[in-house]
């Protein structure tokens, strides 16, 4: 007699069996510093944050487990963090454009003290009740969130979530920490550039336009932050150099 299994068995049975097998392969004697090499030849590349993300977790996954990584934005003005970026080895994935007030989850803190937070055992977590319950039903076990400073600004939070029971070292911290520092500068790249290439089209349609009469301006509510209005996130005001300190 053949049994089918149901797509939420076999997702289960899935994850089981991954859960297994990183439990059981710390990945020991790779090379991290080639490693970090290697990201950074390789991110500064990009010319968008998709592109971004896809290689980062390519990479990045050879030396460290995690089965989600979401790269959050920060903007100040709403104090509220966007996502502009995700890998999920499981479903659900977390939509571009997903808003979180900064105090709803660690990503503010994060941000705000520019000191990680690492959640061994998401089970026993109090703070950020509603994020919590969201996890434990997507059968995350630990949670890290990473600053994404640059030398100029606080651009958001590096997002690290895993399902097997594998804990992160402090060396796996120290070593995510290293390899942020280049990935902060390569975001902040992306999203210059994309704002000077916003700009350079709106001047354009300017000058084309001259003399006519100009189209009503749309007001900007969270509701037309859509994946393809993610480069207007270039344009959040900087933290001040006291916001900074």
């Amino acid at each position: 007699m053949s049994v089918t299994l149901g797509s939420a068995t076999r997702l289960r049975v899935s994850r089981l069996t991954y859960t297994r097998l990183m439990a059981q392969d710390p990945r020991p004697g790779l090379d991290r510093e080639q490693a970090l090499l290697d990201v950074v030849a390789s991110i500064m590349s990009q010319s968008n944050l998709a592109d971004l993300v896809r290689d980062l977790t390519e990479k990045l996954s050879r030396f460290v487990h995690f089965d989600r990584m979401v790269l959050l934005l920060y903007d100040e003005v709403r104090q509220e963090t966007v996502s502009a970026g995700s890998h999920a080895a499981f479903p659900p994935e977390l939509p571009l454009g997903y808003t979180s007030q900064i105090g709803e989850t660690p990503g503010g803190e994060v941000i705000r003290e520019q000191e990680r937070s690492y959640i061994p055992d998401v089970a026993l977590e109090t703070r950020y009740p509603k994020l919590m319950r969201m996890l434990r039903e997507q059968q995350i076990q630990a949670l890290c969130y990473l600053p994404l400073t640059s030398p100029s600004r606080r651009i958001g939070a590096l997002v690290f979530g895993t399902v097997s029971e594998v804990r992160y070292s402090e060396e796996d911290l120290v070593f995510m920490e290293e390899v942020l520092k280049p990935v902060a500068i390569a975001v902040e790249n992306i999203l210059n550039r994309e704002r000077l290439e916003e700009e350079r089209g709106s001047a354009s349609l300017g000058s084309r336009a001259a003399g006519m009469a100009p189209p009503p301006r749309k007001s900007w509510s969270p509701s037309r932050r859509s994946p393809r209005n993610l480069p207007l996130l270039s344009k959040m005001r900087r933290p001040s150099a006291n916001s900074r300190n």
